[in-house]
């Protein structure tokens, strides 16, 4: 088995966006367990997209956590 860094794990997936992926998560993981919620997820992936298609204001869309940052 071959382990990532997640920077690595992160690249292959924008590599291979073509493929297919699946993601298979144990009874394990939790929010306790350090795992972050589908809610922070989606936050995350939105703010990595928003922030990629509107560079300059990435000073201004830091913390996603912040109400003001989520309003759409």
């Amino acid at each position: 088995m071959q382990l990532l860094k997640f920077d690595e794990f992160i690249r292959s997936l924008k590599q291979n966006k073509d493929t297919t992926h699946s993601l298979l998560l144990g009874a394990g993981a939790s929010v306790e367990s350090g795992i972050p919620s589908a809610s922070e997820c989606i936050w995350d992936w939105k703010h990595e997209i928003f922030i990629s298609q509107n560079p300059t204001s990435a000073d201004s869309f830091k913390n996603v956590k912040v109400d003001n940052v989520r309003i759409s």
